[in-house]
């Protein structure tokens, strides 16, 4: 049943980027469209490079101890989406050039 460890994984990227999406939409009000389009830009690039490293990275580790850093990223995530709620970071926002906050 390992496939099962896919569901909260995918669960903790989608609450990550509901919660990122969210707080863009927040902060760059009048720009939020292009605040979007470079993180659609920054994960379709990510997406693009995971396929070069990955078959060495199972062959290298392989699959129990490959998904185990997987497991581990979603459980460094997870605070991810509470600390946007928590902590907005005032001092990044107002430091941002096309804030509107």
């Amino acid at each position: 049943m390992p496939i099962l460890a896919g569901a909260p994984f995918g669960f903790g990227i989608a609450q990550i980027l509901q919660s990122l999406t969210a707080y863009l939409m927040d902060t760059y009000n009048v720009y939020f469209a292009s605040a979007i389009a470079s993180t659609v830009v920054l994960r379709s690039c990510c997406g693009a490079a995971f396929p070069l490293f990955s078959p060495s990275m199972f062959n290298a580790l392989g699959d129990q101890r490959a998904m185990s850093v997987f497991a581990a990223l979603a459980t460094v995530c997870t605070p991810i989406p509470i600390l946007f709620w928590v902590c907005p970071l005032p001092e990044v926002v107002a430091k941002a050039a096309y804030s509107v906050v």
